[in-house]
């Protein structure tokens, strides 16, 4: 889901055919602090029950991506919005997500979170929003500051992504264009 009432319309599609494969899947809303939290959250399940729903192994991510200075970011906010969309859904607390960047997720103040956010917030894992100059041999401890947020903060990184123009077997590549891989 795009912000609080926008909808890739690929997605259904998308979420339905996967559950086909059996291969893992991950939903991820791209998070606006200004439309709040509970409400992009109810939207999101929406969206997600009305593709088909959450089956076991499925994860469910916020997306934090905006400038700081331009989107005014709360990590209250963003705790909030996971906790509401792990109210409505019942998933565990490991099965959602964070998707963003160091330079936007560090900077965020914890002074006013409790020490039961702090603890909520590190059981969630992350996945660093960038791409890795080399990403052999999938080092996570090694990854580039730009990329990786503070473990100490946000928990442990679980998905690097990055970009090659490389063969992947089972996987056709379109006109020979490069894979996007997100490598657990």
């Amino acid at each position: 889901s795009l912000g609080t009432c926008l909808e890739d319309a690929a997605f259904a599609k998308y979420w339905k055919e996967w559950s086909q494969t059996g291969t893992p899947r991950c939903a991820y809303h791209f998070f606006k602090n200004d439309y709040g939290s509970a409400d992009q959250a109810k939207f999101f399940v929406a969206c997600v029950n009305k593709a088909g729903g959450i089956k076991a192994g499925d994860k469910l991510c916020i997306d934090v991506e905006d400038a700081v200075s331009e989107s005014g970011y709360s990590i209250s906010a963003i705790i909030d919005f996971l906790y509401n969309v792990q109210v409505l859904t019942g998933i565990a607390t490991a099965d959602l997500m964070i998707y963003s960047r160091a330079d936007i997720m560090n900077p965020l103040s914890f002074s006013k979170l409790t020490q039961a956010q702090k603890d909520y917030l590190l059981q969630i894992p992350t996945w660093p929003a960038g791409y890795p100059d080399d990403p052999n041999p999938y080092d996570f401890s090694d990854l580039k500051g730009f990329y990786q947020f503070d473990f100490l903060k946000y928990g442990k990184c679980v998905l690097v992504q990055y970009a090659a123009s490389v063969v992947i077997l089972g996987i056709a590549n379109a006109d020979a264009q490069g894979t996007e891989c997100n490598v657990a």
